[in-house]
């Protein structure tokens, strides 16, 4: 619990420090904009801090959310104790993202280079002699971005696992589906606060090509964590309500179909009680046949579809709104 807080602190700590860094190397100081490149790293110093304190602790929070969802389905119709499962999948995740950080780092340093290059800041001769420090702040924020992808993806894998073999829903228990909700709607709100975050950067200069690129990337892999487990959940509920019905059918023709036996050649209307079990089981399987696979209903994923896309289009529609600007003049 302590730990927790720790990062949160330092998250906290971290983007103060840049900021103050960044202001006392005069990059956020209006009198040093003098070039479209300058402006551009005016919004670097004030937006990388913030940026990656923010994904910092948005991947804690996914951790969280992600293991108390893992437990929670891990222990639907069963006895095992759901604290110590999620103490089980907090440690799991936390110790993955240990264990895999020096690659990340590796990975990070890679991502950030090839950023730099391809928009052409890295060679760029600055009057700020003090220029690097700012450049160096790019691969904290691209060691954050990966680990919280590591993170979904880390959590999409057991609940894949979870929700094919192990994940058993009595009838009409679709309710007990509500941590992935929780933690898909956690995933979006830390993909959306990024993103305004990172609009911070058109109060000094537009967005080129390449950040358009990017965020569209990004948009899409976000896409993907949020359709990926609703798709293999719709996946396992239409093969649970396929048993069911199946299950339900075999027991209707074997009341209702002829029997050898002599006490089960009697009229079905002559015998009250198989009458009302099969009226019973008609009613079950009416009622099942009418439930929808999906833990979402359409209305619901338009929204979710239409909250997604808005961002994206209005940054493109910016960018591109821009771009035009410039051919004009």
């Amino acid at each position: 619990m302590m730990g927790k807080y720790l990062i949160y602190v330092f998250a906290c700590l971290y983007a103060i420090f840049g900021w103050t860094l960044n202001f006392q190397l005069g990059f956020l100081s209006e009198q040093n904009i003098a070039s479209d490149m300058d402006a551009r790293d005016a919004g670097a110093a004030l937006v990388l801090p913030a940026l990656t304190a923010f994904l910092i602790m948005g991947n804690l929070a996914i951790n969280k959310v992600g293991a108390n969802a893992l437990a929670q389905l891990s222990s639907v119709n069963k006895t095992w104790d759901t604290k110590r499962l999620k103490s089980h999948f907090t440690h799991f995740l936390n110790l993955n993202t240990i264990r895999c950080l020096k690659f990340v780092i590796v990975l990070a340093v890679v991502a950030a280079s090839t950023y730099l290059i391809a928009s052409g800041v890295l060679f760029y001769e600055s009057t700020n002699d003090m220029r690097v420090v700012l450049l160096l702040q790019a691969v904290p924020l691209w060691t954050s971005i990966l680990l919280i992808l590591n993170s979904i993806y880390n959590v999409y894998r057991v609940l894949r696992k979870i929700l094919r073999y192990r994940l058993r829903l009595s009838l009409f228990e679709v309710e007990k589906l509500s941590p992935i909700g929780h933690f898909l709607i956690t995933v979006f709100f830390i993909f959306c606060g990024a993103l305004a975050i990172y609009a911070l950067n058109i109060l000094f200069i537009p967005l080129s090509t390449i950040d358009i690129a990017l965020i569209t990337v990004f948009s899409l892999i976000m896409l993907a964590a949020l359709i990926l487990p609703l798709n293999t959940l719709q996946t396992t509920l239409t093969q649970q309500k396929q048993e069911a019905l199946q299950n339900l059918n075999l027991q209707l023709l074997e009341h209702i179909g002829q029997s050898n036996k002599a006490k089960t050649n009697r009229r079905l209307v002559d015998d009250h009680k198989r009458l009302q079990y099969v009226s019973d089981l008609l009613l079950v399987r009416k009622e099942l046949s009418s439930q929808s696979s999906m833990p979402v209903s359409q209305s619901t994923v338009i929204k979710l579809m239409v909250l997604f896309f808005l961002p994206l289009l209005s940054w493109v529609g910016a960018g591109v709104v821009s771009q035009m600007l410039k051919i004009i003049e």
